[in-house]
């Protein structure tokens, strides 16, 4: 019978492929004509060592990386009742490095798919089976049982399933009656933020030009009041120039001020009007209304069914698009 691979190069099956490529290296040291000297040996000792090359790396070429497990495959089917694969203990050892079953090679590679497929198959089915058991309301003492109150746990959540989405609804449509209600109005909160931002950055902006020309004012001032030989009087002149410049400044900063101040506090009310406005749009609209009136009953059958379950009650989690979370418990 051919020899394999592992016969070749007179490795076990189960060997590392450091320890294959370790024992290739020695191997064909001693018959390679780079790392031997040929010319002692007779014309048939030197057909008999390429030969030799040629097996060592024709086996080494099968074990390589990313060859080795087809190759492992193929000698499982091909060899199967081969001494070097079955003989123990190395049967017991192949079996563990390769994760192969022994029997007829068709039989093998059958029982390896239906393996796959069965687990695979267990899983889902496994899965599915948890899911439904804690949905449905059983629960485990040593086995499955029953609950006597399968059913209202079952419409429990089909109730709290049916809440989210009518939440989901109406948040919907209190946005749909916002865009619309914005681009009816002459103006809308975005544009009014804005505006209300602009404001404050041009309060700022003037306050900061107003501390510039005083600075300039008082360092102007600072050189004229420190000349050697100055009198009194002249000095006192000086300062009252310099209190008079700084009173004009001041004035016309407060001036602006108070200008900025009157149009922030107008565009304030004029957006809590806008907010108050959109707000009560969207509560009088008849779809947002009908969801709501939805999620009451909802609310209510959820709260029955949660005293008869004996459930403590929560507050809802269900928040209107104005961040209102509702009274009802659940």
């Amino acid at each position: 019978m051919e020899k394999t691979a592992y016969e070749i190069l007179g490795v076990s099956p189960t060997a590392t492929d450091e320890e294959i490529k370790k024992q290739y290296h020695t191997l064909i040291r001693n018959v390679h004509s780079d790392a031997t000297s040929l010319k002692d040996l007779t014309e048939e000792e030197r057909e008999k060592c390429e030969k030799l090359v040629r097996e060592y790396n024709g086996a080494y070429g099968k074990l390589s990386k990313g060859k080795r497990t087809d190759y492992d495959r193929t000698l499982v089917q091909q060899r199967g009742t081969s001494r070097v694969i079955y003989e123990e203990p190395v049967q017991k050892q192949y079996t563990t490095a390769t994760e192969f079953v022994w029997g007829d090679p068709e039989e093998v590679v059958r029982r390896a798919d239906a393996k796959k497929s069965a687990e695979k198959v267990f899983e889902e089915q496994f899965n599915d089976l948890f899911k439904n058991i804690f949905q449905s309301g059983f629960s485990f003492w040593g086995s499955v049982t029953p609950d006597p109150n399968q059913n209202l746990r079952q419409d429990y959540w089909k109730l709290k399933s049916e809440k989210e989405k009518l939440g989901r609804d109406l948040r919907m449509a209190e946005q749909d009656v916002r865009i619309e209600y914005m681009k009816q109005s002459s103006t809308n909160e975005i544009q009014l933020g804005i505006d209300s931002r602009n404001i404050v950055s041009r309060m700022s902006s003037s306050e900061s030009k107003r501390n510039m020309e005083l600075q300039g004012i008082r360092q102007n001032y600072f050189f004229k009041l420190n000349k050697r030989f100055m009198t009194d009087k002249k000095r006192q002149r000086l300062l009252q120039e310099q209190q008079q410049e700084e009173d004009k400044v001041n004035a016309k900063y407060n001036l602006l001020r108070e200008q900025y101040e009157s149009k922030r506090v107008k565009i304030e009310m004029d957006l809590a009007a806008y907010q108050k406005a959109e707000k009560a749009a969207v509560e009088n609209n008849s779809r947002v209304q009908e969801i709501k009136g939805k999620l009451e009953a909802v609310q209510r059958k959820l709260d029955a069914i949660a005293v008869k379950l004996g459930y403590q009650a929560q507050t809802s989690d269900y928040t209107s698009s104005y961040g209102e979370r509702s009274r009802v418990s659940a």
